[in-house]
Formats: structure tokens, C-alpha cells, sequence
């Protein structure tokens, strides 16, 4: 089993209609830094703990692993849809610090994600589109975490 941090390559042109400017959320970094900080601490050895790639993990073929999905998923781009869902089935999904405002790409997955809820959402408006597509999400809200990591 493989351990994945979120690989958060920013896709030029994809959201911005100048390809000159790719705008980048360096929070999406700490998150992941902070996962990886997480997998270590709990004893997970660091060859185990593997890049994911957000944008190519729906076609995935290597060992089985478990990925924390915390970021933004949107089903379109400017340069048309994008695929996230559904990931293979070797991919264990942990929706922990999830974000999507698109009503149609949860609508369209809403059996994978009863499947692997509940969802940790990373605000109120994607918990409120959860809700509004009729499903209680188990009664969980909001999720936040922090690791405590020490540097010395």
C-alpha cells in the first residue's frame, strides 16, 4: 500500500483565459505538507508516501493507495471539462479539506462519493451543495485538521 499526497501541478490556461498567468494557492502546499507530516508521525514509512497527480489521477494504474483529496475540484476549465471522478478502484479516496461549487460534478458522482463519505469539506458553500443534493453526509460537517510537527 502507497500513501499519496496531493501533487498540486496548476495546469496553464486551464481557469484563467490568459496563458500567460497561472494563479497558484500556496495553502493547497501546506496541506499536503502537512498530510505528508501526518503519514510520517503515524509510522508510515517515507518510500511508501508518493506524489498523486490531481489532474491525471482518474487513469492511475500503479500499486493500491490512499490519497488525501484536499483541494478545489471544478468539472470544466476554460479549455473544456475536466476528469476527476470516478478514480480507479485501487485509489482509497480521503475527502478531508474538499471543495467543489460545481453542483453538476457532484451530481454526476454522487454514488462514488456515498461510497467513500463521509466528505470533509474545506467550506460551508460545498457542505451546503452536499446537503442540497439529498444526501446527510453520515451528519458531518465541517472538517479541519493540523498536525503538530516538530522541527527540531
Amino acid at each position: 500500500m502507497k500513501y499519496g499526497v496531493l501533487n498540486h501541478n496548476y495546469l496553464p490556461n486551464t481557469f484563467f483565459r490568459d496563458s500567460e498567468k497561472t494563479i497558484i494557492n500556496l495553502g493547497d502546499y501546506f496541506q499536503s505538507y502537512g498530510i505528508e507530516c501526518g503519514y510520517l508521525e503515524s509510522g508510515i514509512q517515507k518510500e511508501d508516501i508518493v506524489l498523486f497527480e490531481k489532474y491525471s489521477g482518474f487513469s492511475y494504474s500503479g500499486d493500491s493507495i490512499m490519497v488525501s483529496l484536499n483541494n478545489v475540484y471544478s468539472g470544466s476549465g476554460i479549455q473544456g471539462p475536466l476528469k476527476f471522478f470516478p478514480l480507479p478502484s485501487s485509489v482509497i479516496p480521503l475527502f478531508i479539506g474538499f471543495n467543489c461549487h460545481d453542483e453538476d460534478l457532484l451530481k454526476e458522482n454522487i454514488d462514488y462519493f456515498r461510497k467513500w463519505g463521509p466528505i470533509g469539506c474545506r467550506d460551508e458553500k460545498t457542505k451546503e451543495f452536499i446537503l442540497n443534493i439529498s444526501w446527510d453526509n453520515g451528519g458531518k460537517g465541517l472538517y479541519f485538521w493540523m498536525f503538530l510537527y516538530s522541527f527540531t
